[in-house]
């Protein structure tokens, strides 16, 4: 360990001391390393091509999956719902905003827990956000569960934005196919068709936009 001496209030370093660990200390210290995870005891599909763990938050978005992972942040604690760093202070009553210069109260925020979620099959669900079609374009949440997809779509007179919140997924574009991960960003182009797959280990979440709806 290292010794410190003070000269007007500033540590200077006064001697460097070397413990000697006996016979018992040294063991115990080389069976604490044991049981460290090292990179060979993990799948590849869990390491990053920089070598990095992928991210993975605790929540299942809607979908009953087994953990088995032994990577990754409170895996042995669930948040509970007043400790989400996501809604603190969060309000479902509308908020006074200017429209058009006067002021009136309009739904501007929306806590992940007031999202109305459709779920047409086990793979996957969407929830609409607060953009909605009337105003020419809609917005939500996508969740897929794992191995699930979301089937073949055209996108028709709009334009479709993505963003990977959670996960790994595939895009399938017209003829062409790209894995994305978090924070990746997709456009989906006027009349494209496309399909988006989970082809990560855990449920994935995506973000999107729709622009361009017909009235």
């Amino acid at each position: 360990h290292i010794e410190y001496e003070y000269d007007n209030r500033v540590p200077k370093v006064k001697n460097v001391v070397r413990v000697r660990h006996t016979a018992e200390e040294k063991q115990k210290r080389r069976r604490k390393r044991k049981q460290l995870p090292g990179l060979s005891s993990i799948k590849p599909t869990e390491v990053s091509d920089l070598h990095r763990f992928y991210y993975y938050d605790d929540e299942n978005y809607g979908f009953s999956y087994p953990s088995h992972s032994k990577f990754g942040p409170k895996r042995l604690e669930k948040r509970s719902a007043d400790r989400d760093d996501d809604d603190i202070a969060m309000t479902t009553e509308k908020i006074p905003v200017l429209v058009e210069g006067k002021e009136q109260a309009e739904e501007i925020v929306l806590s992940r827990h007031d999202i109305e979620w459709t779920k047409p099959n086990q793979k996957y669900q969407v929830g609409m956000g607060l953009v909605s079609e009337d105003a020419g374009a809609s917005s939500g949440v996508l969740s897929l569960a794992v191995n699930g997809s979301k089937p073949q779509r055209s996108s028709g007179n709009s334009s479709l934005f993505y963003l990977v919140t959670s996960g790994q997924v595939e895009f399938h574009i017209h003829s062409s196919k790209f894995d994305v991960g978090i924070l990746g960003q997709v456009v989906v182009p006027p009349n494209n068709t496309y399909t988006i797959k989970n082809i990560g280990t855990h449920p994935a979440q995506l973000y999107y936009v729709q622009i361009g709806i017909e009235p």
